[in-house]
């Protein structure tokens, strides 16, 4: 299927290669006031009416030709450049911005000639140059040539963003995403208010399978920074009309109307959000009109050929899609449009013999597969047809409608993969494949090898933080702790403020119960960098975390709000600490507070509604969902929205009804399936639940959800058997989620104990740092009576995990059970990073008891009883305690309490409370 968003991906990439007398100093001094206030109309009217006073001002002419080449208009900013280079300008910045003009223009053969013949300056000047030479370089496929030459800059400045920039582009060039991403993290970072880098994070993350969301908040980021960002502006209109997301496409396109109105790409766009919109004709006018002055764009003859093609225009489609493919014949989409031509007028083997070579490329996608498989049905060979559509099955598209292109990876044997990179390593300055070596050993936990790399990248990164910053990741995975915080320390002797290795060190300083070292630790880089919102929202965890008083976590979060109050990014990400804490009414409040700053706002919207779902107010949920049905009547957001809900409050019927509301917007959406499944099962209607399950797995073959929803349909009648086939296919599927978790529980459950330990087994040598299986199979250990087990998962665990609080508490109450020491050390820490937490309470309550330091056990559990006061354990411990204290006064308070209660209590509950209750009369 046509996606706008891919169609424009050479538009985009093209566009973000960007990077006298008294009275004209005066004039030229107002206008850099102007550009400064980011008056766009007003600096460019300035500029225009200083020239046409002083037509020979070199400077002026500069001054304008850098405008016109920040707003796009990069053909008449290259014609003034030109002008200022005959007048004799030579000022700081100019050879850059000319050479960027050119690049834009397409000249890069220019600019090669500039590095021979123009003299580039030095410092700053020169860097520029050279990025731009660089970036020339790539643009001619000449990777080598534009590494050295992006490498000579960062040998001299190594935080030169534009350079890093290149550097990871060229990364993705080569596919190099895991690299890639581990530099552009520690870009992010170091400059979170560079609009250039995140735009180029988004790049990235649109490469990744699940990246879609985040790439949109990257954009909208960079946008936050810079809202004169075309490209920004571009890639996220082609985004969002690539998702369907229409109503925030139309907005970001008056904007760039606004901006941009007779740039090129401000009218391709406008036809491809015409075509998407379904206004045919209209993006027909468009397209044809562009037509006219850029008859051999690409990208506007795909958007022409697609609108003639539904218009059924299939002469004037196929002469335009023959016409792309004789300018590109490596471009995928041209056959595709010509297979769907043929396909249209019934000639199957005409379809077939265009995309024979789409499939047999080596970029060959699902579209490409299907399209062929379509087409050989179409010309009555089946066995063709079936050949393509077995291949088509074992591909991974990154989501349910195919997209135009399925991501190429690696495969090969982990040792493989390592001797290349290291061969790599050793060739190559840059650190790369270092980065790569070094993920890959992590992942192998091969610790020591590890650290060989990081001593690889300190010699190759000299006065950098960031291999230190490494260093202390994998000694904290050895167990080290001293060494991880002398390593961070070594790094900031080097580059003093490097935000990394401050909030790893403040980390450290939260476990080891230093929590106003670490707060200091973040006020200080605060004051160095006032405007990155993220070390402000990591500020408010930290005081989160450790429990302090709410204005401490509040202001921080208000404080990152007021810095970019339109930022959607900034508000999930303040929900998203609060619920990772489990304060789902601060969550709920922060929610509702974002839903009112932007209330047009639809993923937003949609956020209020999920909060709350956590927060169990079904009511509330309900109506935000259908606030969304009504507003957005094409967007299955709120219709599925409302049948969770209806779902989740043990509403079946509504639940039904809603879910088909959803699918009649989109037929095969897997979660509008798998909750018209749950709807089914709730009305105890399973055949229904079957066959929408089986629907699922239909539309989506390659996932394993659709398996889990039929796994749970059967599971409801307690059909384990089935149930146990179903989980064991889902482990063989995109995506299997906790498919192991729910197929060992029911090999327990059905007392096949020596199969579920061979899963078990298998599993964690497959997958040696999954922490949440972990942390399962130690809960059932301890649940089984396998004690020993148990403590040496937890143990396991909290190697993997350092942090990991819950594992930090049941470690311990495994240690009090068995009468070792180390319990309260352990739930201490556990406390440490989640205060308020009652069960991590009530275990150092029971720590307290163990050594019979009774004021401290009632103490402690009064105030765990507190956060908990419905905890019948807790109420029962505190009673417990009293009488051994011998205050059975209140002893006998608390269990009349109890008893008046009508909690629910369990037979072992009830035993207790008598046992304890006569006690009392002893």
């Amino acid at each position: 299927m046509f996606k706008p968003h891919t169609a424009l991906l050479p538009l985009l990439i093209a566009l973000a290669l960007t990077g006298c007398g008294n009275d004209e100093r005066q004039g030229i001094a107002d206008i850099k006031t102007r550009i400064a206030k980011s008056d766009v109309t007003g600096t460019t009217a300035a500029l225009r009416s200083l020239i046409k006073k002083f037509p020979e001002s070199g400077e002026a002419r500069f001054m304008l030709g850098e405008h016109l080449l920040h707003l796009g208009e990069v053909k008449e900013a290259l014609a003034e450049l030109e002008r200022a280079r005959k007048l004799k300008f030579n000022g700081t910045g100019w050879l850059p911005t000319y050479a960027r003009a050119l690049l834009l223009n397409g000249k890069v053969s220019e600019i090669i000639d500039l590095a021979v013949k123009e003299p580039s300056g030095s410092g700053a000047s020169q860097d520029d140059f050279l990025v731009v030479l660089a970036q020339a370089y790539r643009s001619q496929g000449n990777r080598e040539l534009a590494l050295q030459t992006v490498d000579k800059v960062l040998t001299v400045t190594p935080e030169h963003v534009a350079a890093r920039l290149v550097r990871i582009r060229l990364a993705l060039d080569e596919r190099q995403l895991q690299l890639a991403e581990r530099e552009l993290e520690s870009l992010t970072r170091d400059h979170a208010g560079n609009a250039e880098v995140w735009y180029v994070r988004s790049e990235l993350l649109s490469t990744q399978p699940d990246g879609d969301g985040a790439s949109l908040d990257a954009l909208r980021k960079a946008l936050s920074l810079d809202g004169l960002h075309l490209q920004a502006r571009m890639a996220l209109i082609s985004q969002l009309i690539g998702h369907g997301k229409l109503p925030e496409a139309t907005q970001e396109m008056n904007l760039l109307r606004k901006h941009a109105p007779t740039l090129f790409g401000t009218g391709l766009l406008d036809g491809h959000l015409a075509l998407a919109k379904g206004e045919l004709t209209r993006a027909r006018s468009i397209f044809q009109s562009l037509l006219k002055n850029a008859p051999d764009s690409p990208t506007l003859l795909q958007g022409a050929a697609e609108t003639e093609l539904r218009l059924d225009g299939l002469e004037q489609a196929e002469t335009l899609a023959n016409r792309l493919l004789k300018l590109q014949p490596d471009n995928p989409v041209a056959p595709r449009l010509l297979a769907r031509v043929y396909m249209r007028k019934g000639q199957g083997d005409r379809a077939s013999q265009v995309m024979a070579a789409r499939v047999g490329a080596r970029d060959a996608s699902a579209t490409d597969l299907a399209l062929a498989a379509q087409a050989a049905e179409l010309a009555g060979d089946r066995s063709a047809s079936q050949a393509l559509y077995k291949r088509l099955a074992l591909t991974k598209p990154t989501e349910p409608v195919l997209r135009t292109l399925v991501a190429t990876t690696v495969t090969g044997s982990a040792e493989a993969l390592g001797q290349q990179l290291n061969a790599i390593s050793q060739d190559d300055a840059g650190v790369t494949a270092d980065l790569g070596l070094l993920a890959l050993h992590l992942r192998e936990n091969r610790l020591d090898a590890a650290l060989e790399t990081v001593a690889t990248l300190e010699r190759k990164m000299p006065g950098r933080a960031l291999p230190f910053q490494f260093k202390a990741q994998v000694l904290q995975q050895k167990g080290d702790r001293a060494g991880a915080r002398a390593a961070l320390e070594a790094g900031l002797a080097r580059q003093a403020g490097h935000p990394g290795s401050v909030m790893a060190l403040a980390q450290m300083d939260l476990l080891d119960g230093q929590v106003e070292r670490a707060r200091q630790r973040y006020a200080d880089l605060i004051k160095t960098r006032p405007h990155d919102s993220s070390l402000l929202l990591a500020l408010a965890d930290l005081n989160l975390r450790s429990g302090a008083p709410d204005d401490l976590v509040r202001k921080p979060l208000e404080a990152a709000v007021k810095l970019n109050p339109q930022d959607p990014t900034i508000r999930r990400t303040i929900v998203t600490r609060y619920l990772d804490h489990g304060d789902r009414a601060a969550a709920l409040n922060a929610a509702n507070a974002a839903a009112a700053a932007l209330p047009n706002d639809v993923s937003i919207q949609d956020m209020l509604g999920q909060v709350q779902l956590a927060a169990s107010e079904f009511d509330q949920a309900i109506s935000t969902f259908g606030r969304l049905a009504t507003e957005q009547p094409n967007s299955v957001i709120g219709p599925l929205g409302m049948a969770r809900s209806h779902l989740l409050k043990n509403e079946p019927t509504q639940a039904l009804r809603n879910a088909q509301r959803a699918l009649e917007r989109e037929p095969q959406n897997l979660d509008a399936l798998a909750v018209l499944a749950g709807a089914h099962t709730g009305l105890k209607q399973y055949d229904a639940a079957i066959k929408a399950a089986r629907q699922a797995r239909e539309a989506h073959p390659l996932e394993a959800r659709p398996i889990l929803v039929e796994a749970e349909v059967h599971i409801a009648q307690q059909q384990w058997e089935p149930a146990i086939a179903l989980l064991e296919q889902a482990l063989e599927k995109t995506g299997p989620g906790t498919a192991h978790h729910r197929l060992h529980g029911l090999l327990l459950k059905t007392g096949k104990t020596a199969a579920a330990d061979k899963l078990a087994d298998q599993w964690l040598r497959a997958h040696p740092q999954d922490a949440r299986f972990i942390a399962y199979l130690a809960q059932q250990s301890d649940a089984m009576g396998r004690v020993d087990v148990a403590e040496r998962l937890y143990r396991q665990l909290l190697t993997l995990a350092p942090t990991h609080a819950a594992a930090m508490n049941n470690l311990a109450m495994l240690l009090l059970r068995q009468n070792k020491p180390g319990a309260q050390e352990l739930v201490e820490r556990a406390l440490q990073l989640s205060p308020r937490d009652p069960n991590y309470l009530d275990t150092l309550a029971a720590s307290h008891a163990t050594r019979k330091a009774w004021a401290q056990a009632i103490e402690v559990q009064a105030k765990a009883l507190s956060l908990a006061p419905r905890s019948v354990p807790m109420q029962l411990s505190l009673a417990r305690y009293q009488i051994e204290a011998g205050d059975k006064l209140e002893a006998r308070t608390q269990l009349r309490k109890l008893a008046g209660a009508e909690l629910p209590m369990s037979d072992a509950q009830q035993q207790e409370l008598k046992t304890l209750q006569a006690r009392l009369l002893q």
